[in-house]
């Protein structure tokens, strides 16, 4: 379960980061996070390979 937990709170931050830089780059700073939460949340879905 903390595993789960970690991998959100990672794609998050994850997310929000490649969206800042994102939005920024494109000049629409909701739309980079938008994308950017997107991304985080294929983050934390796919499966934990080890």
């Amino acid at each position: 379960m903390s595993e789960l937990i970690w991998r959100l709170v990672m794609g998050t931050i994850i997310g929000l980061g490649f969206g800042t830089v994102f939005g920024v780059a494109i000049g629409q700073l909701a739309v980079g996070w938008a994308v950017g939460l997107i991304v985080g949340c294929l983050f934390a879905a796919t499966p934990v390979r080890r």
